[in-house]
């Protein structure tokens, strides 16, 4: 098994525009539909929110090429990433 430590944080969730649902201090418990702040996230390709326990994302720059290579066992679920 191999696993991937993501180290570039990026505040980069739109909250204005995302459905998350909070605990009830306000910590963030699930991100149900995410819209990310493009200006945020430049030119990185692989990142996680600041958040606790924040997934790693990952931008078609990065899916792209490991598709193409037609390596097995990885899969991506596409978010968008603005909220047009």
């Amino acid at each position: 098994a191999w696993l991937f430590n993501v180290t570039t944080v990026l505040d980069a969730l739109d909250l204005a525009h995302s459905k998350i649902a909070c605990f009830d201090n306000g910590d963030i418990l699930d991100i149900e539909r995410h819209v990310f702040r493009q200006e945020n996230i430049g030119a990185a390709e692989i990142f996680k929110l600041p958040m606790r326990a924040s997934a790693g994302y990952v931008t078609g720059g990065f899916v792209e090429p490991v598709r193409n290579a037609g390596l097995r066992g990885v899969s991506f679920a596409r978010l968008w990433a603005s909220p047009r």
